[in-house]
């Protein structure tokens, strides 16, 4: 089963843009996993996913790929289980300045980094498979990013602010009390959202809570279903069921049953991770479901291909998003 084995801060330069570098190793254990599910945080990723070595044990990379993972809505379902991931996370906002698309292009989507990158990606993909073993791999994850950086625009801060509000909320706060704090029209922000995030404000809201939701129900932390609704700002109990079910593919009880009978949360060497990464396997996930619901996003090689195949960002976007920003910014508003 797959376990965090490391998390690393980002270098200066990239703190702007970068949560934090991680790696995941196949544990080896018993309770081995083909299938992950995956909790959506509402952000950006690069993965490099090896599923093979070419030498020795963590030595080069054989079958690999250096992946971009857009923003998420839903739940997504990995269906093979890497040797070893390389995990970038950026922060709200920071793959329109890195990428220089807005966010909503990439939501819901698992693509190729070379559709980005051409042959920069394809370049820096193979220096990653060469690369003798986890340390100097990180090395190289890092440092192509390090080497850009200076082109990358600064996240508009306006977003980061909404993005702190709703979490420090719950998903509690509304997009008319975020109007009123950040001194913006609710459409403004709206657009914030789907450029910088990818996600409207009700979609981010509905991560938020459900993702509370799913943890606390995981940890086993509450006395019923009305507790939730209480706390996390659900209107009643069909709005909470209604708002699970479509995050994460299955009503509340369902997911709560397949979880206590064969769950298993990664485990992390870093306090809060687990909160914050909230990947779980199934000892005999082929035995509960033999393909995964049609609400996941499925996640294996052919999806990925077809996908980045069929992938066109939109002509002019970015500079549209960039006017709007623009446009935005010269509305001088005050943040609380």
């Amino acid at each position: 089963m797959l376990k965090f084995v490391k998390i690393l801060d980002p270098p200066e330069i990239l703190k702007p843009y970068v949560f934090f570098f991680a790696v995941m190793e196949d544990a080896k254990t018993e309770d081995a996993s083909v299938n992950y599910d995956v909790i959506p945080l509402g952000d950006a990723c690069i993965v490099f996913a090896t599923l093979g070595w070419a030498d020795e044990e963590r030595g080069r990379s054989g079958m690999s790929f250096l992946l971009v993972t857009g923003p998420m809505s839903r739940i997504m379902r990995s269906m093979v289980t890497p040797k070893e991931n390389l995990i970038v996370r950026f922060k709200a906002g920071a793959f329109q300045t890195i990428f220089g698309i807005p966010a909503h292009e990439v939501k819901n989507k698992v693509l190729f980094m070379d559709k980005f990158w051409g042959k920069g990606g394809k370049e820096w993909a193979e220096k990653l498979r060469q690369a003798p073993d986890t340390d100097a791999r990180m090395k190289v994850f890092q440092d192509e990013l390090i080497r850009r950086a200076p082109t990358f625009k600064p996240p508009d801060p306006y977003l980061t602010k909404a993005i702190d509000f709703m979490r420090e909320s719950g998903g509690k706060i509304t997009v008319e009390e975020l109007s009123r704090r950040l001194g913006y029209t609710e459409r403004q922000i709206e657009r914030k959202f789907e450029d910088g995030l990818g996600l409207t404000p009700k979609e981010y809201q509905r991560v938020l809570r459900c993702r509370l939701v799913v943890l606390r129900m995981m940890n086993g932390d509450f006395k019923d279903w009305a507790e939730l609704v209480d706390d996390y700002g659900f209107a009643d109990q069909g709005h909470l069921i209604r708002d699970f079910k479509s995050f994460m593919g299955m009503a509340p009880e369902k997911f709560l049953a397949r979880f206590k009978g064969q769950g298993r949360i990664l485990e992390s060497p870093m306090k809060g991770v687990r909160d914050e990464t909230a990947i779980f396997g199934y000892k005999d996930d082929a035995a509960i479901d033999s393909r995964p619901p049609v609400e996941f996003i499925q996640v294996d090689v052919e999806s990925i291909a077809r996908q980045t195949a069929a992938f066109s960002p939109k002509e002019g976007t970015d500079q549209a998003a960039q006017q709007r920003i623009r446009t935005d910014r010269s509305s001088k508003p005050s943040a609380e």
